[in-house]
């Protein structure tokens, strides 16, 4: 995926950021991770 490391962690940010406004925080890599799982986005 060709992308800069601030590039990810802006990417990261910004979904934890969407995750914490609809009420199902993942400050963590684990939850972000189960938290992706749970909406389909990882096979």
């Amino acid at each position: 995926m060709d992308v800069g490391y601030e590039t990810a962690k802006t990417y990261l940010r910004r979904v934890r950021e969407k995750y914490a406004r609809v009420g199902r925080p993942a400050s963590r890599k684990s939850e972000l991770i189960r938290r992706a799982a749970e909406d389909g986005l990882l096979e």
